[in-house]
């Protein structure tokens, strides 16, 4: 299987980080592991609201609990946490992110403080997981549509509904179509192991 989708989000959480998106700044979106958080509008133009995982730990729990045991049965939730979050918006045409893998190779430390960022630390962890809960679409929306390959390298295309939230391993190669017209907006939360 190559995602899993499920609608897990409550109303009010769900209208609980809306409100936290309108009261929180933006900036451009960067490209992070051996990219290093810079801007590389090449491969990815968006904008991200400063949401941090710690603000919703119920979220969080709920995502691991629910949605990991219907990727794969087998997986105790218990071993693993939400340790990232990226709100993003892609508002204006040619907003995209190129096809990319949310686990590159590239180890994580100390997620709670960004700043504490390092690569190949010793204990540190991979994303294990990628979850990306579709927020708000415009009805203009044309393009913005997330694409994924599967373990035979051919496309597929998941349909999304707002509240819904897919689920998929953070080695798979994705990407986020350019915009055209239109609006979209996502909660992306990655998923360590312990």
């Amino acid at each position: 299987m190559c995602y899993v989708i499920s609608k897990f989000i409550t109303d009010d959480l769900f209208n609980d980080i809306f409100f936290h998106r309108d009261h929180t700044s933006s900036r451009e979106a960067t490209v992070t592991g051996k990219g290093q958080g810079r801007y590389k509008p090449e491969s990815r133009k968006a904008r991200i609201k400063n949401i941090s995982h710690s603000d919703y730990p119920d979220y969080s729990k709920d995502l691991v609990n629910h949605m990991l045991p219907l990727f794969n049965e087998s997986i105790i939730p218990s071993d693993y946490e939400v340790n990232e979050f990226n709100y993003l918006i892609y508002d204006e045409p040619g907003n995209h992110f190129v096809r990319h893998r949310d686990n590159d190779g590239t180890k994580w430390y100390d997620m709670k403080s960004f700043s504490n960022w390092k690569q190949g630390e010793e204990g540190s962890s991979y994303r294990t997981f990628s979850a990306i809960t579709l927020m708000s679409v415009s009805e203009d929306l044309v393009g913005g549509n997330l694409i994924l390959w599967d373990d035979n390298g051919e496309i597929v295309r998941p349909k999304l509904k707002v509240k819904e939230t897919i689920l998929f391993d953070a080695s798979r190669h994705h990407q986020v179509t350019p915009i055209i017209s239109g609006k979209r907006e996502a909660l992306i939360s990655w998923i360590y192991k312990i």
